[in-house]
């Protein structure tokens, strides 16, 4: 959390407050696998087990609706149009 916090900090405000803004990339965000490249970096130098960005999405995901969120407002968290979820192949 620690990482988080500074990151927050030092990341300049953008317009989509986008969290792994990158005002140096074409994209202006952070790819996915740098994001991973690093988040997997991070937990083997804590020991910790591997999980991937989109992992993370999930579980932070899951964890909201245990805590009784609604499932409307997690769908809108996670940019859903709507509560149904269909996978994408």
């Amino acid at each position: 959390m620690q990482h988080f916090k500074k990151l927050f900090k030092t990341t300049p405000t953008n317009i989509h407050q986008l969290v792994f803004y990158s005002p140096n990339s074409k994209y202006k965000v952070i790819s996915n696998t740098n994001a991973n490249k690093l988040l997997k970096k991070s937990l083997q130098d804590f020991d910790i087990a591997q999980i991937s960005i989109h992992g993370l999405r999930h579980t932070h995901a899951s964890v909201i609706l245990y805590k009784k969120v609604s499932i409307h407002y997690v769908s809108e968290r996670l940019g859903h149009g709507d509560i149904d979820i269909h996978p994408r192949h």
